[in-house]
């Protein structure tokens, strides 16, 4: 349960950090999205704030659908040994302890060390199970959602960070929300973060973008982006 008031805020009684009600509510939202991506499977919340009372449920992509009505009761995960395409099976083992070590990281609001324990992950599970496993694929997602916190920072990295999560989804036959959110958040990162700040690496980084935005359907981004790496 999300908590937010105007001078404060808690996610299940872990207090939330920001400047205002906006970037306590992202805060809550970031660690909602790492402790589903964690363990593997949709969470459905209700958040309080100041204006009203909203139900919604967060994917392991960090999809969020606002719910018309009360949210009904939490989807179950199906068991560990789930097929491999099943999309929300949850870690096992020795990555599932990973993975709450990656949320109680994000939980603290430590982006950089959640990104590091994500990438960990990534790379164990690509190891472990295939680039394409259901479980690395959302762990890469999960790996660019943190760089995407540290854009300002970094942009060359989360815009690599990306452009690869939405072509590896699209790939891999991965829920399409999320491909998508991947691919867009790569297009703003590389338009007003990389562009300005390193034109040459963005211009290295356009005709992949171009590639991703292209087999997604987003030909007008992909135009706009050609047009501004020839500039």
């Amino acid at each position: 349960m999300i908590t937010l008031t105007r001078t404060g805020g808690d996610l299940d009684g872990t207090p939330l950090t920001g400047a205002d009600t906006d970037a306590r509510r992202h805060a809550a939202l970031a660690l909602l999205h790492t402790r589903a991506a964690a363990e593997g499977r949709t969470l459905t919340i209700t958040a309080y704030d100041p204006d009203a009372t909203w139900h919604m449920t967060m994917t392991p992509g960090g999809a969020v659908t606002t719910l018309p009505a009360p949210s009904p009761a939490p989807v179950t995960a199906p068991p560990a040994d789930a097929a491999p395409d099943d999309w929300h099976a949850p870690l096992d083992g020795a990555h599932r302890e990973a993975g709450q070590r990656l949320t109680a990281a994000a939980r603290a609001g430590d982006h950089a060390t959640a990104a590091a324990l994500a990438q960990r992950l990534y790379q164990d599970l690509t190891t472990a199970r295939g680039p394409a496993h259901p479980h690395a694929v959302q762990m890469l997602t999960c790996w660019s959602w943190h760089a995407l916190h540290q854009a300002a920072a970094d942009p060359v990295e989360a815009t690599d960070l990306l452009i690869r999560t939405a072509r590896l989804r699209h790939a891999a036959g991965a829920p399409p929300e999320d491909t998508q959110r991947a691919a867009l958040n790569a297009y703003v990162v590389w338009r007003t973060l990389l562009l300005p700040a390193d034109p040459e690496t963005a211009r290295e980084d356009a005709s992949r973008l171009v590639d991703v935005l292209e087999s997604l359907g987003h030909d007008d981004r992909a135009r706009s982006v050609l047009e501004l790496a020839s500039q």
